[in-house]
């Protein structure tokens, strides 16, 4: 039986409450700019005025030209100015996309009361998408404050810019320029053949995707200091897949020195990554359902629709195409698997902050294996998963005592192998290169969201301090746990150190990246989540990893 939210009026003392959190902020704002404009790769960009935001918020800017006819699946090129002034006032649509999204949303609305007060994902799509957004606290020359940059998740299959939850206009208010960014999804991003390998001058295919965020914040280094921002001191920030594409940027030769920080949000992309004979063979599998089998399969696969193209991937694809688009190793982009890159010290390492929620997996169980949710069915998936001696220690310590058990035990286990231990294992590495790392995990439950507790995302509308619009009515714990993690996520922004006054004193992940900030009721320092198991996650990973001989 899913628990219901109550519905109740918000009391007077709780708005009070609310407005007593955002006063300090409020009353250091300067007026906001009527008409906000700035010139940009020659053209003058005109803006829209925002209140928490006050040196304007400027919408659908492009960074790249369309990715359309010949363009599609090759490198984003820089986009070229075309007017002498620009709109810039309204999202441009999000990259064309599958309806995957929709089970999350549904699983969310199911255990809330029916609607979750979910905002919509996006529905304006087009291939002409490659935009971004930026929401400045001021337009002073030479003002030069840190700059966020944020990635946003969905698989690398869903998702976009324009949801209300990833508003940057609270960060903003505190001081940092934000800027948040569409890249390429799915086919369109993550889409590997032999005759685009064959094509190219790099003899590759593949991590479009990838490369649009690198073209994105090649353009944050040219402009941001035209609205405000100092690109010297930019941090890059995502959940999910965007911590994912993330991860695979410091592992990258091609993102050095674009961003000086960085916060990864439940995504670490640490165990065996596609190889470019898998990716690839994906592809063909595609092209296949299209008809392009013959010497001119590269004029059909760009003559075919982005239906005909999401329709394809679909049927390719686990999980009718909403499985993560994972990137490949391409020796370019990815010159080797991300895990090894960090083990190994070849992945560029700086301040970092990264952390999960506490049961990741109750908002992402269509996603888990078909399994009979039996203790016999539970016994057989970890044993094909570990083997028989490693089966029976995952049983010991995920623990199903009975046959109703079985899911619980399952979301423990895949929260911990998905996203705790990764996060552990990218913690311990960055910090063994003497950057200073800060974990959290973020344990709150919303009052009426027990069945989901801590869920995959649940963090995003406290640390964007837009919780009102994505979660029902808060007490005010909540409230002031989403002004508390601003603070930090800002703080980390402009010192590398999430620390400030009149916070609880966040300490560093220590040399074993075992020691957190709990992000709860109360904040309070823990250490050792899932130590035992990962502990020998670790030491199977190096055999996820393919050789780099295998993949030349």
């Amino acid at each position: 039986m899913s628990t219901r939210i109550r519905r109740t009026h918000v009391p007077v003392s709780l708005t009070c409450t609310l407005l007593l959190l955002r006063a300090p902020a409020l009353a250091a704002q300067p007026t906001p700019v009527a008409h906000p404009a700035v010139t940009v790769a020659g053209e003058r960009l005109i803006g829209r005025a925002g209140v928490a935001a006050p040196g304007g918020v400027f919408l659908g800017v492009p960074y790249a030209e369309p990715p359309v006819g010949d363009r599609r699946w090759t490198p984003p090129v820089p986009y070229r100015a075309r007017h002498s002034e620009r709109q810039a006032d309204r999202f441009g649509p999000a990259c064309p996309q599958g309806r995957g999204i929709d089970d999350f949303l549904k699983r969310l609305a199911d255990a809330f009361d029916g609607t979750a007060r979910l905002v919509p994902w996006p529905t304006e799509t087009s291939e002409d998408c490659l935009t971004l957004n930026i929401w400045t606290p001021t337009l002073t020359p030479g003002a030069r404050r840190p700059v966020m940059v944020w990635i946003h998740g969905g698989s690398n299959v869903t998702g976009g810019t324009s949801q209300a939850i990833y508003d940057g206009a609270r960060l903003a208010q505190r001081g940092v320029v934000v800027v948040s960014l569409n890249y390429r999804l799915g086919v369109l991003g993550f889409f590997a053949h032999p005759a685009l390998t064959a094509a190219s001058p790099l003899k590759t295919s593949g991590n479009y995707g990838l490369l649009d965020i690198v073209e994105a914040l090649r353009w944050v280094q040219a402009n941001v200091a035209s609205f405000g921002g100092d690109p010297g001191q930019v941090t890059v920030f995502g959940e999910s897949a965007g911590a994912m594409n993330i991860a695979h940027l410091l592992g990258s030769p091609l993102a050095r020195g674009l961003f000086q920080r960085a916060i990864l949000q439940s995504g670490a992309p640490v165990a065996k990554v596609q190889s470019r004979a898998e990716a690839e063979s994906v592809g063909v599998t595609i092209a296949t359902a299209l008809g392009a089998t013959d010497g001119d399969a590269l004029t059909r696969l760009r003559s075919a629709t982005s239906d005909q193209l999401l329709a394809a991937y679909a049927k390719a694809t686990p999980a009718g195409g909403n499985a993560l688009a994972d990137a490949a190793i391409d020796h370019w982009v990815i010159p080797d698997a991300t895990g090894r890159r960090f083990a190994t010290g070849g992945a560029t390492t700086v301040p970092l902050l990264i952390g999960s929620t506490a049961d990741e997996l109750t908002s992402l169980t269509m996603l888990l294996p078909t399994f009979e949710r039996t203790r016999g069915g539970y016994r057989s998936l970890t044993d094909s998963l570990f083997g028989r001696v490693g089966g029976f220690v995952i049983r010991r310590q995920y623990r199903a005592p009975s046959d109703t058990a079985v899911e619980s035990a399952v979301v423990r286990l895949g929260t911990d192998v998905v996203f705790t231990c990764p996060s552990r294992f990218i913690a311990e590495r960055v910090g063994a290169a003497q950057q200073p790392v800060y974990r959290y995990l973020f344990t709150r439950v919303v009052p009426g969201g027990e069945e989901l507790r801590a869920y995959h995302s649940i963090e995003l509308g406290y640390m964007f301090g837009n919780v009102e619009p994505w979660l029902p009515p808060l007490p005010p714990t909540d409230l002031a746990l989403s002004e508390t993690m601003m603070r930090y996520w800002v703080n980390f922004a402009v010192t590398g150190n999430p620390n400030g006054a009149g916070l609880p004193e966040w300490p560093t992940a220590g040399a074993d990246g075992d020691r957190y900030l709990e992000l709860g009721d109360p904040i309070r320092v823990g250490s050792g989540r899932g130590k035992k198991f990962c502990d020998l996650y670790e030491k199977a990973l190096p055999k996820q990893w393919p050789s780099a001989d295998e993949e030349r």
